[in-house]
Parts: structure tokens; C-alpha cells; sequence
């Protein structure tokens, strides 16, 4: 036969594209996230209770601006810390299954 023909083995596997792992979606998620904190600006509404709900609302037409608070790189890997624990309250937030 002729030494043109390759075979399956003889060929060097394909690189294809590989789906990255859920930590990586999440990081860049975060990242995502915190570079919105230097491009979006920050506001407020201001609020009052409601009766009905039971909880605050805001009230239509008392949006303002207010001092911008940018995420850095520090706050970018505490940020899964800080979703699961509350150093105020010394308390998990996450899953409390107790």
C-alpha cells in the first residue's frame, strides 16, 4: 500500500474546545461583576415601609447619585468569603441547615 494513508492512530488528537469548569464561570462572574463597579454608576432610591408587603419599598422619582464604592482586586477573591459568612454577625449566611 502506499505510506500517505494515515491512520486514526498515527494522528495528532484535536484540541478542541474544552468547557471550563464551574470555579472559572464563577470567578469571571465576580470579576464581571466588580469591573461593573468602576464603569456603572452607584444610586440609591430612597425608601419607606410598606404596610401591605410588610417591608421597605422605594419611592418613584428620589433616585441620587451617591459616592461610588469600586471593587478591587482584594475584594474580587474575598467576595465568595464574604457571600458565605457575615463578620458582623459572626454567623453563616449561606446554607444553615441546623
Amino acid at each position: 500500500m502506499s505510506d500517505s494513508i494515515e491512520t486514526e492512530d498515527t494522528l495528532a488528537p484535536s484540541k478542541g474546545f474544552k468547557f471550563p469548569t464551574a470555579y472559572t464561570i464563577l470567578f469571571a462572574l465576580i470579576a464581571l461583576v466588580a469591573l461593573g463597579t468602576w464603569i456603572v454608576p452607584a444610586g440609591q432610591y430612597q425608601r419607606a415601609e410598606n404596610a401591605e408587603l410588610g417591608r421597605e419599598v422605594p419611592i418613584p422619582g428620589t433616585y441620587e447619585t451617591v459616592d461610588a464604592n469600586p471593587q478591587g482586586i482584594v475584594d474580587v477573591f474575598l467576595a465568595p468569603i464574604g457571600g458565605f459568612y457575615n463578620p458582623d454577625s459572626n454567623q453563616a449566611q449561606a446554607i444553615d441547615v441546623a
